[in-house]
């Protein structure tokens, strides 16, 4: 037999959400993802082919000798690419809390519950929360939004 509570929309409502804060963490999101997929294109592909092209050059070379015209080139390249990976690992950083925050604010509106769902099902930024804190949080916007019924 299926239990019944019986709930006001007030027990689930927790604070007045903030249009303008959810507006802010969205353009926060837009500007980190931005910023990084135009750094992608501008910096990481090209170095990441410059090495790829230098990785090339010496097929079948996985031990470089020392001082070879092989073991040069590629140190550079890797030397090279190395602040790129690192830059590019700082902006997938950002994105992620970027994420983390726009989980955490509630969403003012179904549109933006579903924003929150996109974001983490098509996004290779999820943010640092785990998948069950995920559903936790769009959970609570579902019963803070439906005022409750049917969860």
């Amino acid at each position: 037999m299926m239990k019944v509570y019986h709930t006001t929309r007030a027990a689930f409502q927790t604070a007045p959400i903030s249009l303008s804060k959810w507006k802010t963490v969205i353009a926060a999101h837009e500007n980190a993802l931005a910023d990084l997929r135009g750094f992608e294109f501008e910096f990481l592909n090209p170095a990441q082919r410059a090495f790829a092209a230098v990785r090339a050059k010496w097929p079948g070379e996985s031990q470089l000798k020392e001082g070879s015209l092989a073991q040069i080139q590629m140190h550079k390249a890797l030397a090279a690419l190395e602040p790129v990976r690192k830059r590019h690992e700082d902006l997938i950083d950002a994105v992620n809390r970027a994420v983390d925050e726009m989980l955490e604010t509630p969403a003012p509106s179904m549109a933006a519950m579903a924003l929150k769902l996109r974001t983490v099902v098509q996004s290779d930024c999820k943010g640092h929360h785990s998948a069950d804190d995920v559903l936790r949080i769009l959970q609570g916007d579902a019963q803070r939004l439906s005022g409750g019924e049917g969860l």
